[in-house]
């Protein structure tokens, strides 16, 4: 995908064999930052117990690279997987040794790595996680000012210290990426949603019931859902689209705190 062609080429039987047992061809990764392919190389180690052994490991190795990336710093492979070992002896308590007990946040957005002049938002975001008495956060801007990035950058600084007092991370967006801005449907977040934190029968009652249901199985653990891309539902195509306002910190968000 990053060289826009094939790692390998011959007849099907060659090309199993040689993705069995030959080591994936680095070189051709000229354009692409050398802590990348650092973590590439350990992604597709062929011996399964040389690769990163959690998701917590492999976000961990992502906030090295990205620092390093930011910075025009080269890393190696031994410091990469030192800097995953070395955050779990950093954290003590039990909770963050061991990680979330799940984790799911394929379905967020793939933003740049990129990240300027938002530290303000990072100490809100980090500030609201440890409030115990605030239940939701809302992050509202124009398109394309960077709300996703924001919040991938934060996922990633979570993900570094396992998530802290974090039980389940589940995350959604309900934009579908790379298919002309189509976007998920309620439903068919509801039914994922309820199905990941164990709810009996996810098809079961009308869409209300389900959201109830969902709120109660959320509300009972230490957890963090990321919602991401929420104004196809608020404002379908048609509707009259407005800006949410309020007192907030001068900047291109408009941030509020929930209890």
């Amino acid at each position: 995908m990053l060289t826009a062609r094939s790692p390998f080429r011959g007849s099907p039987a060659e090309v199993m064999h040689q993705h069995l047992h030959m080591p994936p061809p680095l070189d051709q990764l000229k354009g692409v930052p050398q802590p990348a392919v650092v973590l590439l190389e350990v992604l597709l180690e062929k011996d399964p117990k040389r690769r990163s052994q959690s998701p917590a490991e492999v976000l961990t190795a992502i906030a090295t690279v990205t620092g390093a990336i930011d910075t025009g710093t080269r890393i190696t492979r031994r410091a990469l997987q030192k800097s995953a070992l070395d955050s779990y002896a950093v954290v003590c308590p039990a909770t963050a040794r061991l990680g979330p007990k799940k984790i799911s946040i394929t379905r967020l957005p793939v933003t740049g790595s990129h990240f300027f002049g938002r530290e303000a938002d990072i100490v809100f975001l980090d500030e609201a996680w440890a409030n115990q008495r605030v239940n939701l956060v809302t992050i509202t801007a124009w398109a394309g000012v960077g709300k996703s990035t924001l919040v991938n950058h934060w996922l990633v600084r979570m993900a570094a210290e396992h998530y802290r007092s974090a039980e389940y991370v589940f995350g959604w967006s309900f934009y579908r990426q790379g298919t002309s801005g189509q976007t998920s449907s309620a439903d068919e977040f509801l039914d994922a949603a309820l199905s990941w934190f164990g709810d009996l029968d996810p098809r079961l009652g009308t869409a209300w019931e389900k959201g109830e249901r969902l709120a109660k199985l959320v509300a009972h653990r230490r957890a963090l859902l990321v919602l991401d891309g929420l104004e196809p539902l608020q404002y379908p195509p048609g509707s009259a689209r407005r800006m949410v306002t309020g007192a907030c910190t001068p900047g291109p968000f408009v941030r509020a705190c929930h209890v």
